[in-house]
């Protein structure tokens, strides 16, 4: 998917913005100015991109983007300053996450590689880095979530033998690297939002091997696809 077709919804969201602003200049709105408007109604943006990301399949990711606008509008409407509250949430979920066992925090600060052999991913990594090398022998795919931080996938050394590898990415507020393998077709179907999804690679056409089909989002952030 071209990057023009990944960056739609941050094109129809600046041009609704213009024509609101221009809208405004011309006096349409008669008093209630758009600019009022915008400034209390601004987490509709961010709970129609949650939306959207929930009817893409991106479960997680979609339910954050709805519930963190959600929060900001009922912090507009009812005069709540939410920033009191927000900070001290987000150290919770990332609490909760590390007793789960899911949240990914290197030991130090320069990103220490690590080597794994699982076969399915579940990663999620939250205001920190990851750097990981996939080594298994049967790779079946899983999920990549990055929230404000940035994570490095190595998937070159990773083997697809029975049947295709599905993995979810989703990068919101973050970044998120992937060396796909050389020696398995790829799959790219991922898109974004006010953000990027690069294909760098390039990948065999054999219809009859197992290949590693990469799905996901960028929303304000970057995935890129490397080999």
């Amino acid at each position: 998917m071209s990057n023009n077709k990944n960056n739609i919804w941050g094109g129809v969201i600046l041009i609704a913005l213009g024509l609101g602003f221009l809208l405004d200049q011309l006096g349409v709105f008669h008093g209630l100015g758009f600019g009022w408007i915008l400034g209390n109604l601004w987490p509709l943006i961010i709970i129609i991109i949650g939306i959207s990301l929930f009817r893409k399949g991106n479960t997680g990711p979609g339910i954050f983007f709805i519930a963190l606008g959600g929060f900001f509008l009922l912090s507009e409407i009812v005069g709540w300053n939410i920033w009191a509250t927000f900070w001290p949430l987000i150290i919770i979920f990332v609490g909760v996450s590390v007793l789960l066992g899911r949240a990914v925090i290197p030991v130090n600060l320069n990103r220490a590689e690590k080597e794994s052999g699982k076969d399915i991913l579940d990663d999620l990594v939250i205001f920190w880095g990851s750097n990981k090398k996939i080594t298994a022998t049967d790779f079946r795919g899983g999920n990549v979530t990055c929230i404000f931080g940035g994570s490095e996938l190595d998937l070159s050394n990773a083997k697809i033998i029975k049947k295709d590898a599905v993995l979810n990415v989703s990068a919101i507020f973050g970044g998120i690297k992937i060396r796909v393998p050389d020696d398995s077709p790829v799959v790219s179907e991922g898109s974004a939002i006010l953000g990027g999804w690069e294909e760098k690679f390039s990948s065999k056409s054999d219809k009859k091997q197992p290949k590693l089909i990469i799905k996901g989002s960028a929303v304000f952030g970057a995935v890129e696809l490397w080999n």
